[in-house]
């Protein structure tokens, strides 16, 4: 049985045997899964979390039915031309 050992609002990470991470997709408030700066920021957490603790192998899996990642938010394209190159 997979072991969480975190959950954010657009991911859900669980730790399952043989030192595999498996990692769940699943963007709130969206018909599919998109790239809203709430996904990039819970993913750069997940970075940090495998930097320190780096699995044998990842799995990566949509959790949402008929949909793995759309791309990116649409409605967060205009905001992107206003932002630091560092953003």
């Amino acid at each position: 049985m997979p072991q969480p050992v975190a959950t954010f609002s657009t991911l859900v990470i669980e730790q399952l045997a043989g030192g595999f991470t498996a990692i769940g997709i699943n963007v709130p408030d969206h018909t599919q899964n998109v790239m809203n700066q709430r996904f990039f920021d819970e993913l750069s957490q997940l970075f940090a979390l495998l930097r320190q603790n780096p699995p044998r192998g990842l799995l990566i899996e949509s959790r949402r039915e008929g949909s793995f990642l759309a791309g990116a938010d649409i409605h967060r394209i205009d905001s992107i031309w206003t932002q630091s190159p560092d953003q």
